[in-house]
């Protein structure tokens, strides 16, 4: 132990040493479908929370949270909203793509902003699908994504500007869409969103809602025996909020695991996945 060394590549210096540091934070990828407690679980993040505002109800659901104790930080005015929509709408491919381009340049300051505030310890982005979407008009203008059939440089740009640089507790909500085959319903959810971002976060989760007995019995067969957490038969019950970890990089121990009712939280979920991690912001 104690190999370091620096070198230099152009105008870039690179240190390679046997010293491995790990990122003290977590950033998760959630998906679900609505009103399942996708931007609720936002709130219950540690410290005061940097809110990225893009899906039309997130500050009405900010809003609430704060009132129930959440410290939440957010632009005062809707930086996303489009002044004249049908103008947008009509611009030439290079109009549309400088237009977006600037408006991502303001989404990006205001997050390295919440990245430089020392208070400041989680982040939110509220929904990760249309920040993405967003990100391919800047790319491609206002094409349809069916028109769209290279997503290379997008994703880098998505990944480059709000995962690289990440440095606090980041939670990238999204709404999910089912997966069909044959034109049928699997039952399984993907996220509408950047299709790599799995790859990219320290786990990823996915929220529902045991609307009946009979659809909490059906959610306690498929992932009852997944993990040995989820063996408590009482909490498998009608109105009641789920998550299941359904990818962690960091733990894999933890995947399977299913948190109900009041264990859908941030702390809960942070326990799961890194007892280490929760020590240092829950003591």
């Amino acid at each position: 132990m104690g190999f370091s060394q620096t070198m230099s590549v152009g105008n870039r210096k690179v240190t390679i040493s046997d010293t491995i540091e790990v990122p003290d934070y977590l950033i998760l990828s959630s998906r679900g479908p609505k009103r399942t407690g996708k931007s609720h679980l936002g709130g219950t993040m540690p410290g005061s929370i940097g809110w990225l505002p893009f899906d039309p109800n997130s500050r009405w659901t900010a809003e609430k949270l704060q009132r129930e104790g959440a410290k939440i930080i957010m632009p005062t005015t809707e930086f996303n909203r489009v002044e004249d929509p049908e103008a947008v709408a009509m611009m030439e491919p290079a109009a549309a793509k400088q237009y977006y381009w600037d408006y991502l340049k303001v989404v990006r300051a205001v997050y390295n902003r919440y990245l430089d505030t020392p208070q400041i310890k989680s982040i939110v982005i509220d929904t990760g699908g249309q920040l993405f979407e967003d990100v391919m008009y800047a790319h491609y203008g206002r094409k349809t994504t069916a028109e769209i059939v290279a997503y290379g440089a997008p994703r880098q740009t998505f990944k480059d500007w709000f995962i690289t640089p990440c440095s606090k507790n980041l939670l990238i909500c999204h709404h999910a869409r089912p997966v069909y085959v044959d034109n049928k319903k699997t039952g399984a959810y993907e996220i509408e969103g950047c299709s790599k971002l799995p790859d990219w976060v320290s786990a990823e989760v996915e929220h529902f809602f045991m609307e009946s007995q009979a659809d909490a019995q059906i959610k306690k067969t498929l992932w009852g025996g997944m993990h040995d957490d989820n063996r408590d038969a009482a909490k498998w019950k009608a109105k009641q909020f789920g998550l299941r970890i359904i990818n962690a990089t960091m733990n894999m121990e933890a995947v399977g695991k299913c948190l109900i009712g009041d264990e859908c939280n941030f702390e809960f979920l942070m326990y799961a996945i890194s007892e280490e991690l929760h020590a240092k912001y829950y003591g």
